[in-house]
């Protein structure tokens, strides 16, 4: 029975010091936990087999201003499963290892030799030189159309699918070599974002070992592909002889692609590269909850999860952070009205006829094949949405 008298003895665990707080990684999980100094010395004083009496005395003394409660800091402990034993009674727990394993066969030499410590330098740089070229030649700025390439819908579809595969494979690529620069474990995951867009994630949670610094690097390193390929895609297009050809084509939904994508990285609210950029730099890892409390005066039909509030250093945080939530749904509608919805008319309203008129084989296949990919958009979106429940489920 859990008492003030009762001494504890923890799971093997690393403590960290962030720009703030402390993160916490519970080593037999994989785990990472961010903490305030006094939890820490809580902990210390755990390790130590101090009494949960004697620590809380200790805590109060060290921290006169704080509220300390001893009993409901180790009840959230046992909730994280951080605790083997209660006075020299093991704790039953069922623990899966969540350590992931898996790409250790890149090796970290060759990694450092595509991501390191420039990376960030030059990713400015590059994102500075493309600006310059688009406001140099404006025909290099991408419309709806260039995905329709050739007579056929359903193959100019395919060509475009492929190609944005291929692309988002380089981003996640980048995050790979990123985590394997350092050493650290990774995984490639499948997900969703806004509900209807199905991507892929580089699992980076071992990232939490590097200092905020080097973790900055994890998180720019998919934009840092993109943009090199975008450099490299217009120098092509500008200085080789392949106007109006098929190559030439391509290399204009390239552009297209990594244009559309690189603007909904600035969409925060949906929890891109560049949001977790900002969480890292600011040190505010509970800015997305913050913001949408902040925001609820004015829109009141916002879910908030949460009800804690900032800290007051993180006030001037959550109002930046907000209006680049505002900035971000702006971008997301001008991407829609620009080119989802006239690329999504164009392909319905070119093809859905032809479903009444089976004596066109061409048309009418294509149209089916169409109704297809988009119940498997469906099926896909589904699975996305039931992973997500589950998970919620299970916290």
């Amino acid at each position: 029975m859990l008492s003030k008298n009762s001494t504890l003895k923890l799971f093997p665990i690393t403590i960290r010091k962030d720009k703030i707080n402390y993160i916490i990684e519970n080593e037999r999980t994989g785990d990472f936990l961010e903490m305030p100094e006094i939890c820490v010395d809580a902990i210390h004083w755990i390790q130590d087999q101090f009494t949960l009496k004697e620590i809380e005395e200790k805590l109060v003394n060290k921290y006169p201003n704080e509220e300390v409660d001893i009993l409901d800091f180790v009840e959230q402990l046992l909730e994280l499963q951080l605790v083997m034993e209660v006075d020299g009674v093991l704790v039953e727990q069922n623990i899966k290892n969540n350590v992931v394993k898996r790409f250790n066969w890149i090796s970290p030499s060759f990694a450092k030799l595509i991501i390191h410590r420039y990376s960030i330098g030059i990713l400015f740089l590059l994102i500075l030189v493309n600006i310059v070229l688009f406001a140099a030649d404006s025909t290099l700025l991408p419309n709806y159309q260039v995905v329709f390439l050739f007579d056929s819908i359903v193959l100019s579809l395919v060509t475009y699918l492929i190609v944005s595969l291929i692309l988002l494979l380089f981003h996640e690529l980048g995050h790979i070599l990123a985590m394997r620069a350092y050493s650290l474990p990774t995984n490639l995951e499948i997900s969703n974002r806004l509900l209807v867009l199905i991507v892929l994630e580089t699992d980076m949670t071992a990232g939490w070992k590097l200092p905020p610094k080097k973790r900055n690097v994890l998180f720019l390193s998919g934009v840092y592909m993109e943009q090199w390929i975008l450099f490299l895609t217009i120098l092509c297009k500008l200085f080789l002889p392949i106007e109006g050809s098929l190559i030439d084509s391509i290399l204009s939904i390239v552009i297209f692609d990594i244009f559309v994508k690189t603007v909904y990285q600035c969409c925060f609210y949906i929890r891109t590269d560049f949001y977790y950029l900002f969480e890292n730099v600011t040190s505010c890892y509970n800015i997305m909850d913050h913001s949408k409390n902040y925001l609820k005066k004015w829109l009141p039909f916002l879910q908030v999860p949460t009800t804690t509030e900032p800290y007051e250093r993180e006030i001037k945080y959550v109002v930046i952070f907000s209006i680049f939530q505002v900035i971000g749904v702006g971008f997301t509608f001008l991407i829609l009205i620009l080119y989802s919805i006239p690329q999504v008319i164009y392909v319905y309203a070119n093809l859905l006829p032809y479903l009444f008129t089976p004596e066109n084989t061409k048309n009418f296949w294509e149209a089916i094949f169409i109704v297809g990919q988009s119940i498997v958009f469906l099926f896909l979106l589904v699975f996305t949405w039931r992973k997500g429940y589950k998970e919620k489920r299970n916290i």
